[in-house]
């Protein structure tokens, strides 16, 4: 079996893909930037509410990725799945 695109997934699952619509620049990066601030910061007051500072310190020197990740387990959300554009 022949694997197929990811595009052709997205239209096989009934997603209309339209190129170009967004400039990942203009429109996407500004998003990216607002979210990781936002969750920096939110990770800033959850690990001042830590009772056990090693566990603070050791989450401090994470990645965007990983902090989003424990923010996610934090907050007790519904799990999902996000793709952060590069």
């Amino acid at each position: 079996m022949v694997p197929i695109s990811p595009t052709e997934q997205l239209k096989n699952d009934g997603y209309y893909v339209a190129r170009g619509l967004l400039n990942p620049r203009e429109d996407l990066f500004p998003l990216k930037t607002t979210m990781e601030s936002l969750i920096s910061h939110l990770t800033d007051i959850y690990l001042r509410e830590l009772p056990d500072q090693e566990i603070s310190k050791s989450i401090q020197t994470k990645s965007f990725p990983e902090k989003f990740g424990i923010m996610l387990g934090a907050s007790k959300g519904p799990p999902c799945i996000i793709s952060i554009l590069h």
